[in-house]
């Protein structure tokens, strides 16, 4: 949901005003994928890797949102392979430890795109932990590489079939809403424009932040659809431009400047902006 939904002083639109001079490199951020973090070979050749928080893909994955269909491409794959693709990656995973909540051959577009114009991706869901980096990376990578060796060299091989394993977290809808006025505290009221100072700061140390931000806002924000149960967050959006890769060290340092305020506040950072 779009931060400026909300009419509200919490909330501080940082995008500035539209360039139409500006919209061709705009475009062309939205469609770059994520940085590689490593890479591998199958019969196929070399693919990259991306590893990100809640996902890892092969090769890298779109910036979110992305959504999912099926296409053309998926229907002559899941032809010719019936779900070979599918089992086979419920064993790779469950030999690493992992129980797949789902898997599916499906298109995986870009917004304001069409389902036919998506990657066919073996996708997998499953719940997150702090060692699923390392795991799922090995995942994906095994993964992939069964994918080429089914399909290279026949009929199947110009498909480019990519894998993308995903938390549950990024397949559920986020709940935003505005501070109730119980919760919006005169303390919280003042603090609110030092915060935002003091993260404006940090987000222009780090290169894959600074001149990237769009907005920075307060809000209830979480799963929940009882929305008094999320916790009060710091909604910061940047640009598609920004890596999300390098994000993580960004988000632990603002996390540990909201940690000596007394209103336990959380932080979200996602890829946002008013186009």
């Amino acid at each position: 949901m779009s931060s400026s939904s909300f009419d509200s002083p919490t909330i501080i639109d940082l995008s500035g005003k539209p360039d139409p001079f500006d919209f061709a490199r705009r475009k062309r951020a939205r469609y770059r994928y994520t940085e590689h973090s490593s890479s591998d070979s199958s019969d196929a050749g070399t693919f990259l890797v991306s590893n990100v928080k809640f996902r890892v893909g092969a090769p890298p994955l779109p910036p979110l949102p992305v959504r999912t269909s099926g296409s053309n491409a998926c229907a002559l794959v899941q032809e010719a392979l019936g779900f070979s693709l599918n089992d086979q990656a419920k064993i790779i995973a469950k030999a690493e430890g992992v129980e797949p909540l789902s898997v599916e051959l499906v298109s995986r577009y870009i917004p304001g795109s069409m389902p036919n114009e998506g990657r066919p991706t073996l996708f997998i869901m499953a719940k997150w932990s702090e060692s699923s980096p390392q795991i799922w990376e090995k995942i994906v990578k095994k993964t992939k590489k069964f994918v080429d060796s089914l399909t290279c060299g026949g009929y199947l091989e110009d498909v480019g079939i990519g894998v993308e394993m995903i938390a549950k977290e990024l397949t559920l809808a986020k709940c935003i809403t505005p501070i109730p006025a119980s919760e919006f505290t005169d303390a919280l009221c003042r603090d609110w424009q030092h915060i935002t100072e003091k993260v404006l700061d940090i987000l222009d140390i780090y290169p894959s932040t600074k001149s990237r931000v769009t907005s920075i806002a307060l809000f209830k924000l979480g799963f929940s659809t009882n929305y008094n149960t999320n916790p009060l967050t710091v909604y910061i959006s940047v640009d598609y431009e920004s890596e999300e890769n390098k994000w993580p060290p960004v988000i632990g340092k603002i996390q540990q400047l909201l940690n000596h305020y007394p209103h336990n506040l959380h932080v979200h950072m996602e890829h946002n902006t008013s186009d």
